[in-house]
């Protein structure tokens, strides 16, 4: 199930001559699962690792197994949750770092980083470049940036359906510390307080190419700004 490469920005190929399908280009955008938040002195979560992959060549009629990471829970007076990756075919992104407590006090690396406790003492993981950024004290890092103190990383605005993914996880002492979407990709926000952390989003998988007439299959099919998308909520296969 190779990809063919990348070439420059274009239209798709679509039909040949004599009615046969050639190559044709797609994008996909492909995030992970989000860190979980921590609980008791806790710290958010780190986004799920995004990337997106433009102007791929892909051969039609072939099939592409598709991964939707699940995101962390939150930590019952405990460390948040760890969540997982996602993938397209042989391209994953890494889940977001899971966020510190009081106990275990230094985030966890991820696709963005999970913050440290948010009483201090800890270190903030790391995120993996070109994915995410760096988590702080209580606080994950996102797509969009990385951290500060107890201020959540930025997330991502995807411009093909205009979606939002990828926050870090915030920090709330009794408030603040609720679920995420599911499908968000963001960080599960920490409580400084007893109790349980927020939980992270899932991930997401989407796959668009020119033109709004369906050519390929799999995952939800809508049409916006003169191109198709496939949205995967969940694991499946896209078949060019």
């Amino acid at each position: 199930m190779p990809l063919l490469g990348t070439r420059a920005a274009g239209s798709v190929y679509g039909y040949g001559r004599g009615g046969g399908r050639g190559p044709y280009a797609i994008e996909y955008m492909v995030a992970a699962g989000g860190g979980g938040g921590g609980a008791t002195s806790g710290a958010g979560g780190g986004a799920g690792g995004l990337q997106v992959f433009s102007d791929v060549d892909v051969a039609p009629d072939t099939p592409y197994s598709i991964t939707i990471g699940s995101g962390g829970s939150g930590g019952s007076n405990a460390v948040g949750g760890s969540g997982s990756n996602s993938s397209f075919g042989p391209q994953s992104s890494t889940a977001g770092g899971r966020g510190a407590n009081s106990s275990s006090r230094n985030g966890n690396p991820g696709g963005s980083g999970g913050g440290s406790g948010s009483a201090g003492g800890g270190s903030a993981g790391s995120g993996i470049s070109g994915q995410g950024n760096s988590g702080a004290q209580g606080a994950g890092g996102g797509k969009g940036g990385g951290a500060g103190y107890q201020s959540p990383g930025p997330g991502y605005t995807y411009p093909i359906n205009s979606g939002f993914y990828s926050r870090g996880g915030g920090y709330g002492n009794n408030t603040g510390y609720n679920p995420q979407p599911a499908n968000s990709a963001h960080g599960g926000p920490g409580r400084g307080a007893g109790g349980t952390g927020g939980s992270a989003g899932s991930g997401i998988v989407i796959v668009s190419y020119d033109g709004e007439t369906q050519v390929g299959t799999g995952g939800s099919v809508s049409t916006s700004g003169g191109r198709t998308l496939h949205t995967f909520n969940s694991s499946g296969e896209f078949v060019s």
